[in-house]
């Protein structure tokens, strides 16, 4: 983990004023505490912060060679392979080196080339050309602002020079309504991020930015599903080990950190990986210790549990919500906050992550739609059977659903649907995410017709399992998601990896059929089939998952009063952007029976708090 920020002056400026300069450096201090470098040339200031992680931490500021300079956040997983087309030496040749010598072979289209997690930038002197790029996935974050002083970029938006401190309306509204048309905004009116997989250039003063990847299906005709995707999962974990000596793991005991935890013990033999792991000893509803026992007895590892019985859902989510920062939504920080300073204290500065692989492996249910659309109702009600036991449902009602869909009698059965809701009486209790937004704000900005949009899009993608799988791993929640967790990690002092997240490995995924990812009713069945003699098998073959939100709806109620009372009191200025009414009543529902509340109110909620915090930073720094 690094951070990287720059500044190309306006040409009507000559040298960079020191606050500005003293901005970027403060801004990187937490990601890169073993060291800064800086490096300036004309209009142009660049600056690293770097952190032992790599292996070449001290190369990821390059000084000029062939009048190309570059910084980066980034750890390269096909070096060899790049070394040997550049005919470049791999032993010698940072990460960087590797990408300057790729710019200079293949101009903008390296991106493509290149594997792993990166955001780097790249000042062609000879042609005055600032380049910068940024991971397929997002994993690594990068942002940009146009202002009167310039142009700047930075691996957090509190490293941009911007002209004032306005609020993107646009942006906050469509979060506190849980949805995304407008992935590169930012809740700051002048600042952007970089959208995973695309680049940015900027020549003459002139700004482009282009997609330079989309995920594609790579199938792998030499090995069985199963075979190839074991395999490709220990290539992700074998590059992800790299120059990390003070490594750890996640290990929640569900089935990707498991995968995750097993194949790095197997990859190193005699070395005890470090886990930590949730532990619930007073809450056993919550508790999935036996599932991580059950690994730990299959291997040699140093387990460490972090205690969240009685967990304070906010506590320290405050210092995530940064005033020069986007809006993030990631009810989960609280723990992750605990675990990760856990883990720092414990020595473990890189940890291996199986977040992604529910959006990777996939579960396989838009397989289900294809099977009625099929008229294969047989082998939909077989793997009805097994799916409908996920969800403790029963598959004949399960099944009438899907009969009544897509059956011969669906139109029928449609005319009947709308009738019915011409005429019952209308609901109370539920409510529409966009409700929790001002009528005021709603309607300025065409909220409902932006939500309606997405909603089509959304719909689109739930058509069948391929277009759903797609969708899963390359919408903006998956770069979003990165950067919560980023964001959580800087703040602790460690650095996450993400082995399902590579490309090796996500572009085989989105080539399987999707009777090899639901099969006999079990869904990402071709990974559990992969991990055969790998994972102990009630790991391998279970099919619960806790669900964790009656600790959020507890926790707030019990630990986060004063807060909800801030919110309920229109503090901070929230009103200007909250449906006061709804959140009152929403507020009021969740005091009164706490775990009745429904889920899109209890996120709505959780939103219209981490906005009031926001709010509050913004308000105590101005």
């Amino acid at each position: 983990m690094s951070g990287i920020a720059g500044l190309l002056l306006a040409k009507h400026s000559r040298v960079a004023r020191p606050e500005w300069l003293d901005r970027q450096s403060r801004a990187l201090h937490m990601r890169g505490p073993d060291g800064q470098g800086s490096w300036s040339g004309g209009r142009v200031y660049l600056r690293h912060a770097h952190r032992h992680s790599t292996g070449f931490v001290e190369s990821n500021l390059a000084a000029p060679e062939a009048g190309i300079v570059g910084l980066a956040d980034i750890r390269l997983d096909n070096r060899a392979e790049l070394a040997d087309l550049l005919g470049a030496d791999e032993r010698g040749a940072s990460d960087l080196a590797l990408v300057i010598l790729a710019y200079r072979h293949w101009g903008p289209d390296c991106c493509s080339r290149l594997l792993g997690d990166f955001a780097f930038a790249l000042w062609d002197k000879g042609s005055q050309t600032l380049f910068c790029a940024r991971d397929q996935w997002g994993v690594k974050p990068l942002f940009y602002a146009q202002s009167g002083a310039g142009f700047s970029f930075g691996s957090d938006p509190g490293a941009l020079i911007c002209d004032d401190d306005g609020v993107n309306e646009h942006r906050v509204a469509s979060f506190i309504a849980g949805f995304v048309d407008d992935p590169a905004a930012t809740a700051l009116s002048q600042v952007r991020r970089l959208l995973p997989g695309h680049w940015l250039q900027l020549k003459d003063g002139e700004l482009v930015t282009r997609r330079y990847w989309r995920a594609q299906a790579a199938p792998d005709a030499g090995l069985s599903p199963p075979e190839a995707v074991r395999d490709l999962l220990q290539q992700a974990v074998r590059a992800r080990l790299r120059g990390a000596p003070a490594m750890g793991a996640m290990l929640s005991g569900g089935l990707d950190s498991s995968s995750v935890v097993a194949t790095a013990a197997r990859l190193r033999p005699g070395v005890s990986l470090r886990t930590l792991s949730f532990d619930y000893p007073a809450t056993p509803e919550l508790s999935e210790r036996r599932y991580v026992d059950a690994v730990l007895a299959a291997y040699p590892l140093q387990p460490s549990f972090v205690p969240f019985d009685d967990l304070a859902p906010l506590q320290g989510v405050s210092r995530l919500a940064l005033r020069d920062a986007d809006l993030l939504f990631a009810p989960g920080t609280g723990k992750m906050l605990r675990l990760f300073k856990t883990a720092k204290e414990l020595g473990a500065t890189v940890l291996l992550d199986g977040h992604g692989g529910d959006e990777v492996i996939s579960h396989g249910y838009g397989r289900l739609a294809e099977l009625a659309q099929a008229g294969r109702w047989g082998a939909l009600y077989g793997e009805l059977r097994g799916v409908a036991a996920t969800f403790n449902d029963s598959p004949s009602r399960v099944f009438l659903r899907y009969f009544a869909a897509y059956g011969p009698g669906r139109r029928l059965a449609g005319r009947a649907q709308r009738l019915w809701s011409a005429l019952r009486p209308p609901e109370t209790g539920a409510v529409g995410p966009t409700a929790f937004v001002a009528a005021d704000l709603a309607k300025r900005i065409c909220l409902a017709d932006r939500y309606a949009e997405w909603r089509q899009a959304l719909r689109t993608a739930h058509a069948d399992e391929d277009s759903l799988h797609r969708w899963n791993v390359s919408s903006p929640a998956v770069g979003q998601s990165f950067e919560a967790l980023d964001r959580a990690a800087t703040l602790a002092g460690v650095e996450l990896r993400f082995p399902f997240f590579d490309r090796r490995l996500v572009c085989y995924a989105l080539s399987l059929p999707p009777s090899e990812i639901l099969r006999d009713g079990w869904s990402r069945s071709v990974l559990r089939r992969a991990m055969q003699d790998i994972l102990p098998p009630q790991v391998q073959w279970r099919r619960d998952k806790t669900d964790f939100s009656s600790e959020l709806r507890l926790g707030l109620v019990k630990h986060h009063g004063g807060e909800l009372d801030a919110l309920d009191g229109d503090s901070f200025g929230v009103s200007l952007f909250l449906n006061m009414d709804q959140v009152r009543s929403a507020i009021a529902r969740l005091r009164a029976d706490p775990l009745r509340l429904d889920a899109g109110e209890l996120f709505g909620l959780w939103r219209a708090l981490f906005l009031s915090l926001w709010l509050q930073n913004r308000a105590a720094t101005s």
